[in-house]
């Protein structure tokens, strides 16, 4: 078979004769050639018992680096614990339609403050086919999963804003963590940082004195059993051991 295709070509040369350099083969006597001298490579292999192979098919996977920066990503998406979502979502109340809380604030979902014009950007942004107006004057409501996409949203602004606030907040322990998003979701960044003095005791890891700052203030008269359950979280705090210099 090969030896019959290697004819074929040297017929084919024969009859396009010597061409020069400066004139090539035309498209259709070029094309012509390649398709043979291929079918001829692929006769040679069948008659030497190797089955032609189709070219590889490669695929694409991340690198380690990579795949280890996806992974940790996923897990540390929340630093929040089940738990304390839950008892967030518990304190803060759970309604799909709007609602004035106790400062007056048109709010819905889970305390998704419909007011503050950065929430209004993010609705948009996270609920791009709900009309934020319609919302807002409570012409239509939320759907469970509309809220708990908000809600998600809301807990990582407010672990943002803790990690801001407390630069060792990753080593802290799980409770205390859980605490202290809770609190920044219920007053926000800015009033959240007035409270220096509890903020300072619980970098010190003063339990007793960043619970006794946690209370002392116009906060804990308005949340009440909230603010005492969390602050019995900080209360929990232990001191750093001393290092032994020998």
């Amino acid at each position: 078979m090969a030896g019959f295709l290697t004819g074929l070509v040297a017929k084919h040369k024969s009859e396009a004769g010597e061409v020069p350099v400066e004139a090539p083969l035309d498209k259709k006597s070029t094309g012509r050639f390649a398709m043979v001298t291929e079918a001829i490579q692929k006769a040679e292999t069948v008659e030497k018992g190797l089955t032609p192979t189709a070219d590889p098919i490669i695929v694409e996977t991340p690198s380690e680096p990579e795949q280890i920066e996806v992974e940790q990503a996923k897990a540390s998406r929340f630093t929040i614990s089940g738990t304390g979502r839950t008892q967030l979502a518990s304190d803060e109340g759970h309604r799909n339609k709007v609602y004035k809380d106790s400062e007056g604030i048109l709010t819905i979902g889970v305390g998704f403050n419909l007011e503050a014009e950065h929430n209004v950007k993010l609705f948009n942004k996270l609920l791009p086919g709900v009309d934020f107006n319609k919302v807002k004057s409570g012409e239509i409501s939320l759907t469970d999963e509309q809220s708990n996409i908000l809600l998600d949203s809301t807990i990582d602004l407010a672990e943002d804003d803790v990690r801001d606030l407390v630069p060792d907040f990753d080593v802290l322990p799980q409770n205390v963590q859980d605490a202290l998003i809770n609190m920044s979701f219920n007053l926000g960044k800015t009033r959240l940082a007035g409270f220096e003095k509890m903020l300072a005791a619980i970098q010190a890891r003063d339990g007793a004195e960043a619970q006794k700052q946690a209370l002392a203030s116009k906060w804990a008269k308005q949340v009440k059993g909230r603010a005492t359950r969390l602050a019995r979280e900080f209360a929990s705090l232990k001191p750093h051991r001393a290092e032994t210099i020998e």
